[in-house]
């Protein structure tokens, strides 16, 4: 326990013959004993330079305890495995362990009965909850239980989707800083879709997750190496045409079907180019992109390919510029 030191008078220490070694305790001092005021026993003093680095918990550190305990091994200090902390002491360590995880110790829920003492605690998010032993909060450092569900319920879900990334990144069909977000079922149906913003060609795409995990491109890059067609197509809104819309592909019907599927417009294709050399067909996409005013449609609107969207008067002026590089007229 903790000793006032006050009008305390200590005998010499080789007055006493002491049957206990401090060898697995040496940070603490043995200052002393005195006769106890109003039993038949001596009280023996100690100071703990260990527990006086805590003034707030323990004061400066003076500790009382009798020889029979010291002999048996058992500390009166902060470092013994089996302390007895008093009310005020609990309170401090309830409070230090609640600041730690994030919420507010506000006293007892219920009369103090010692380490079973249940806690009245507040977290800034969730408001009140009462806490189970008081014991359990400072050893085991249990937080707020609504914040907890939250926490596992995200990590879960992180786990999961980082996972499956792995599992798209594994088919060695993508780009290392491709980013895939599930994006979860549609309103009908079963299947659980993913969106795909790929940094090679910049457009993006949704496609189901048993579909990412073949390696199947959903983006510009569908079938990268046999991409030796351009072609355009006309944005329409109802029977208006608004832009139209180039671009690269390996399947036209597919490429335009993806098209469809992400815009709230009407697409239609008018022209389609072949290319011997699909280096020259990317270079006349690349071209057309630098020199033409594009991303009219905004990408609300159209998410597969917004950004090689252009006004319906630069349609001749696309045609030419495929043509140029090696375009053949389907």
């Amino acid at each position: 326990m903790i000793a006032d030191m006050k009008n305390v008078h200590l005998k010499r220490m080789d007055d006493v013959q002491y049957g206990f070694i401090f060898v697995n305790y040496p940070q603490l001092e043995l200052l002393g004993y005195s006769k106890h005021p109003s039993k038949n026993y001596n009280i023996h003093y100690l100071k703990c330079h260990e527990c006086a680095k805590d003034p707030e918990l323990f004061d400066q550190g003076f500790f009382w305890a009798t020889l029979t305990d010291l002999n048996r091994g058992q500390i009166p200090c902060g470092c013994s495995p089996r302390v007895r902390w008093t009310e005020d002491q609990w309170k401090l360590l309830a409070t230090r362990k609640s600041s730690e995880l994030g919420f507010y110790f506000d006293g007892w829920a219920e009369a103090y009965i010692g380490a079973t003492t249940l806690c009245k605690l507040v977290c800034n998010k969730h408001g009140t909850w009462t806490s189970g032993k008081l014991s359990n909060l400072v050893k085991l450092g249990r937080g707020c239980p609504s914040c907890g569900n939250e926490s596992k319920s995200i990590d879960r879900k992180v786990h999961k989707n980082s996972v499956t990334c792995d599992i798209f990144f594994a088919s060695g069909k993508y780009h290392p800083d491709t980013i895939f977000k599930r994006l979860g079922k549609r309103p009908s149906g079963f299947a659980i879709y993913w969106s795909v913003e790929c940094p090679v060609c910049n457009v993006y795409g949704e496609a189901q997750a048993s579909a990412l995990k073949r390696g199947v491109y959903c983006c510009g890059c569908t079938n990268f190496g046999n991409q030796n067609q351009s072609y355009i197509n006309i944005v329409y809104d109802n029977d208006l045409p608004i832009a139209i819309k180039f671009g690269i592909t390996s399947d036209i019907t597919r490429r335009l079907k993806e098209q469809r599927y992400s815009s709230v417009f009407r697409i239609e294709n008018t022209h389609l180019f072949h290319f011997n050399d699909r280096n020259q067909c990317r270079a006349a996409e690349s071209y057309c992109k630098s020199t033409l005013v594009c991303g009219i449609v905004p990408r609300e609107f159209m998410k597969a390919g917004f950004s090689e969207t252009t006004s319906v008067l630069n349609l001749d002026t696309v045609r030419e510029i495929f043509l140029e590089y090696g375009g053949i007229e389907i």
